[in-house]
């Protein structure tokens, strides 16, 4: 690894472990089930919590699943580079517990704005590299936006060789009209409404542009353009003209920026899953849906499942460069290797510095796709394919079921069912967050896609 180079890590909404300023944990592994339940010691009133981690991989609570890949990211970069990671310490960041780390996780209080994060991303990373240091910045989906507008309007780019971002709503997400309107967060038993309304953050994640159906009328929406007798909630206008507000103020910086440092920016996302693209307003309430809104092609309304493919990058920087995972899902493609070797095709500057000269790997992509959860003993689909072009006559396929890493019984083997697509059906009998791996072979070489799935006890509803 270059010397000189280090690299910031800025996870996604909810992933960093918060304490109040009595040293209480209020969002961590321990206050995981207390939260999960009850979430309203979340509930933000203006002041900052103490950020003093990441939540580690897959943890199972009640009603609770899938907080994972923060860590497993990590490690996998860790490896990478042949170096520790590190976390910056609250609120003095410019003590090193780890001063030979060149991986710098960065968690940040998720609930305030994301300018409030971004001028904490500046401290750390003023701390922690020193001027001759070139810095690099990974950073997912809310985790973007904190990063962007550091890059942007705090002159990081002024120090920043390389900016990443994953699955990032430039554009704003339609589902975050979801969580506020009705349905919680990942993490949540309850629907946590009242808690998430009071967090500035999450109306940043609320789309920019034009995205609501009004019901007999032919005007399209954005979502501070809700007219008042039709607002959701009380106080909604208002919290997402600011989260509005936050958008021009970031595409004011960005325009602002000469090209060079524009073309330092370099987006991943997913593609090719259904995602709400857009909502229609009626007397009966606000409602989702994938039809993607006017402006938007067809070929550009599908996404991660969360972010659609037309929010993932800037619209006023045009030429970025970016990477589309097929059928990435929001919270996998994280750790997947498309974000550990980011944009390896293109030849980034900063895959040079992390992995060295780059080495052959597997040419077919293969893809796996499993439900997201299910519950115990109940028959579930894994679906196996690969590109149109390779011919499957010559392939055989199979999955395995690991345990940290390991398999925990002989593979499962998979029909085909056409002319590139595998499938079987099995069920899981042991609560917790299982990973399958599939593994399609050509002339004894192996080629392999992983994914979580997360199983509920039996008598509980996957939701």
């Amino acid at each position: 690894v270059n010397r000189m180079t280090k690299l910031f890590v800025v996870p996604w909404i909810a992933r960093s472990t918060l304490q109040d300023p009595d040293s209480r944990t209020r969002w961590g592994l321990t206050a995981l089930p207390r939260s999960s339940i009850s979430p309203a010691p979340l509930t933000s009133t203006g002041t900052p919590w103490i950020p003093t981690g990441l939540l580690s991989d897959a943890v199972y609570v009640k009603h609770a699943w899938q907080l994972p890949w923060n860590t497993k990211l990590l490690r996998r970069l860790e490896g990478a580079t042949q170096t520790p990671d590190a976390f910056p310490q609250w609120p003095n960041p410019e003590l090193a517990v780890t001063p030979t780390a060149r991986t710098i996780a960065v968690p940040y209080d998720f609930r305030q704005p994301n300018a409030t994060s971004a001028a904490w991303l500046d401290r750390v990373i003023t701390a922690w590299a020193d001027d001759d240091e070139e810095v690099f910045v990974l950073a997912h989906s809310m985790g973007g936006l904190v990063a962007s507008y550091w890059f942007a309007a705090l002159e990081g780019y002024k120090r920043c060789k390389r900016l990443v971002t994953v699955a990032t709503p430039f554009r704003g997400a339609p589902k975050a009209l979801t969580w506020l309107n009705r349905v919680p967060l990942p993490g949540f038993s309850a629907r946590p409404t009242q808690t998430l309304r009071t967090w500035p953050s999450l109306y940043e994640l609320l789309p920019r542009y034009p995205m609501i159906e009004q019901a007999h009328t032919p005007t399209w929406l954005r979502p501070s353009e809700i007219p008042q007798q039709h607002e959701l909630y009380p106080g909604f206008l208002q919290a997402a003209k600011a989260g509005y507000q936050f958008h021009l103020d970031l595409d004011a910086a960005w325009e602002a920026l000469p090209p060079e440092h524009k073309s330092k920016l370099i987006c991943v996302m997913g593609s090719r899953r259904e995602t709400p693209s857009s909502a229609r307003l009626s007397e009966a309430g606000l409602t989702c849906i994938s039809a993607p809104p006017p402006g938007v092609s067809p070929d550009q309304a599908d996404g991660d499942g969360t972010v659609p493919l037309t929010s993932a990058k800037p619209w006023n920087v045009p030429d970025v460069p970016y990477q589309a995972v097929p059928r990435g899902r929001h919270l996998p493609i994280w750790h997947s290797h498309e974000t550990v070797s980011w944009a390896e095709g293109a030849k980034v500057a900063l895959a040079e510095a992390i992995h060295g000269p780059s080495t052959a790997r597997d040419t077919l992509a293969v893809d796996l796709e499993i439900p997201d959860e299910t519950q115990a003993n109940q028959p579930f689909n894994i679906v196996v394919s690969v590109p149109l072009d390779a011919q499957i006559r010559d392939y055989a396929a199979a999955v395995n079921i690991l345990d940290n890493g390991r398999t925990t019984g002989p593979p499962l083997p998979l029909r085909r069912v056409d002319t590139h697509q595998f499938a079987t059906t099995i069920t899981l009998a042991t609560p917790g967050v299982h990973t399958i791996q599939a593994v399609v072979a050509h002339h004894a070489v192996p080629h392999r896609d992983e994914a979580d799935i997360a199983v509920l006890p039996a008598e509980e509803e996957a939701t």
